[in-house]
């Protein structure tokens, strides 16, 4: 990692190297700590790249997108099958300008809702920074409830569980939206939420979850229906329910993308697109549009009308 301290001229030349990959997007021979660290330091980049982009359009988006999270959350908790595991005490993993704690401190049972965020900018009095993949300046059982959005951005999920696992009380509540996005419509994400969604919920369930929620529906930006939100909530059960039926098969399974290369393109678009050229283009392009309609989207689900429930 950068920020270790090291005697020497070793500490130096690791410094030197990560640094050299975050200038030239070359991270695919790094070692394992100093992967981690550029794909940190790229997180963390974000804000800091709306705020210089031209017009200030993407920190616009942010703000507008920050707003949007809010509604459409609160309308969700407002859910009688879901208000009945909402907790008083809350933490949201990932909630950038906190659009997701404000959602939570409008529920009238709410009497504690606090976010985190490898970049949370500055002066921001609802979220502070944080790693998801520790949640270290909390201590074990605090939270009843705990929500994210932002797997595709976690880089290593399974560990985010077991940190989420343990800042939760017992038989807590773990809430999770995954939109049905594909890799290629993110500059920022590190996970492919089509191909890798059953993976991500083996590894929240190994770590020691069960689910007891899950409902697939429409989900829009800008009044305009991008696609599908499969949202979940898990109760924390004991660490021994690790790998749930079903699962180990699919824990099992090789990594679909090289997580060097793409850490190496995180936030910068003509390097994500290069990455999807050729046969990988042609996949994207039948999934998920950046904006317009789902392919095979019902009438019934244009209207918003009723999402559909999984049992489980």
């Amino acid at each position: 990692m950068v920020a270790t301290t090291r005697v020497g001229s070793p500490c130096r030349a690791a410094a030197t190297t990560v640094i050299f990959a975050l200038l030239c997007d070359s991270a695919t021979s790094l070692p394992g700590d100093d992967l981690y660290a550029v794909y940190e330091a790229k997180q963390q980049n974000k804000l800091l790249a709306a705020a210089n982009t031209t017009g200030h359009k993407f920190l616009k988006r942010i703000h507008e997108f920050d707003q949007s999270i809010e509604r459409i959350l609160l309308q969700y908790l407002g859910r009688s099958k879901v208000a009945q595991h909402i907790a008083p005490y809350v933490l949201c993993v990932g909630a950038r300008l906190g659009g997701e704690v404000r959602a939570f401190q409008a529920i009238s049972n709410v009497k504690l809702a606090i976010g985190v965020d490898i970049a949370p900018g500055e002066r921001n009095p609802l979220v502070m920074y944080g790693d998801a993949h520790e949640l270290s300046q909390f201590k074990a059982a605090t939270f009843g409830c705990a929500y994210s959005n932002v797997l595709d951005h976690i880089l290593h999920v399974d560990r985010f569980a077991k940190a989420t696992w343990r800042v939760l009380t017992a038989g807590g509540s773990l809430m999770v939206d995954l939109p049905e996005q594909p890799l290629c419509k993110d500059i920022w994400a590190v996970h492919d939420l089509v191909v890798e969604h059953q993976l991500l919920v083996c590894q929240i369930e190994s770590a020691g979850f069960e689910v007891v929620e899950h409902v697939r529906e429409p989900y829009f930006w800008r009044k305009r229906l991008q696609g599908y939100m499969n949202r979940y909530i898990f109760r924390k059960v004991s660490a021994d329910a690790a790998g749930q039926k079903g699962c180990k098969a699919v824990l099992a399974q090789p990594p679909r993308h090289n997580m060097a290369r793409l850490i190496a393109t995180i936030g910068n678009e003509p390097a994500r697109n290069q990455m999807f050229l050729g046969p990988s283009a042609q996949e994207c392009s039948l999934l998920l549009p950046r904006t317009g309609l789902p392919r095979g989207l019902s009438g019934a689900a244009r209207q918003g009308e009723h999402p559909t429930r999984v049992s489980r």
